[in-house]
Protein backbone atom coordinates (compact mmCIF):
# COMPACT_ATOMS: atom_id res chain seq x y z
CA UNK A 1 0.00 0.00 0.00
CA UNK A 2 2.77 2.64 0.73
CA UNK A 3 4.81 1.45 -2.46
CA UNK A 4 1.65 2.68 -4.36
CA UNK A 5 1.36 6.05 -2.15
CA UNK A 6 4.49 6.75 -3.14
CA UNK A 7 4.50 6.01 -6.87
CA UNK A 8 1.26 8.14 -7.15
CA UNK A 9 3.17 10.47 -5.01
CA UNK A 10 5.60 10.60 -7.34
CA UNK A 11 4.05 10.81 -10.74
CA UNK A 12 1.01 13.48 -9.73
CA UNK A 13 4.46 15.57 -8.27
CA UNK A 14 6.40 15.16 -11.71
CA UNK A 15 2.85 16.04 -13.74
CA UNK A 16 2.53 19.25 -11.36
CA UNK A 17 6.15 20.00 -12.04
CA UNK A 18 6.41 19.34 -16.13
CA UNK A 19 2.43 21.38 -16.88
CA UNK A 20 4.05 24.04 -14.97
CA UNK A 21 7.08 24.27 -16.82
CA UNK A 22 5.23 23.89 -19.92
CA UNK A 23 2.75 26.74 -18.95
CA UNK A 24 5.98 28.92 -18.37
CA UNK A 25 7.54 28.03 -21.84
CA UNK A 26 3.93 28.55 -23.46
CA UNK A 27 4.19 32.07 -22.06
CA UNK A 28 7.86 33.15 -22.99
CA UNK A 29 7.11 32.00 -26.47
CA UNK A 30 4.53 34.17 -26.82
CA UNK A 31 6.24 36.96 -25.60
CA UNK A 32 8.76 36.56 -27.90
CA UNK A 33 6.47 36.50 -30.61
CA UNK A 34 4.61 39.26 -29.94
CA UNK A 35 8.13 40.81 -29.33
CA UNK A 36 9.54 40.01 -33.22
CA UNK A 37 5.94 40.55 -34.55
CA UNK A 38 6.45 44.27 -33.13
CA UNK A 39 9.86 45.05 -34.21
CA UNK A 40 8.70 43.54 -37.87
CA UNK A 41 5.98 46.14 -37.78
CA UNK A 42 8.13 48.92 -36.59
CA UNK A 43 10.52 48.06 -39.52
CA UNK A 44 7.73 48.50 -42.16
CA UNK A 45 6.60 51.83 -40.60
CA UNK A 46 10.08 53.31 -40.79
CA UNK A 47 9.92 52.31 -44.01
CA UNK A 48 6.51 53.18 -44.82
CA UNK A 49 6.22 57.11 -43.76
CA UNK A 50 3.07 57.38 -45.70
CA UNK A 51 1.52 54.70 -44.08
CA UNK A 52 2.68 55.02 -41.07
CA UNK A 53 0.77 58.72 -40.53
CA UNK A 54 -1.99 57.53 -42.18
CA UNK A 55 -2.19 54.34 -39.44
CA UNK A 56 -1.59 57.29 -36.52
CA UNK A 57 -4.39 59.44 -37.88
CA UNK A 58 -6.62 56.08 -37.95
CA UNK A 59 -5.68 55.15 -34.27
CA UNK A 60 -5.91 58.13 -33.05
CA UNK A 61 -9.68 58.29 -34.71
CA UNK A 62 -10.34 55.03 -33.03
CA UNK A 63 -9.70 56.46 -29.71
CA UNK A 64 -11.95 59.14 -29.70
CA UNK A 65 -14.72 56.97 -30.87
CA UNK A 66 -13.83 54.64 -28.01
CA UNK A 67 -13.83 57.22 -25.24
CA UNK A 68 -17.55 58.71 -26.59
CA UNK A 69 -19.06 54.62 -25.83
Amino acid sequence: MYICISINTIAFGYLGYYFINYDLKMQDAVTQAEHDGLGSARSYFKEQYVICKDYKRWAKKQDSVSNQK
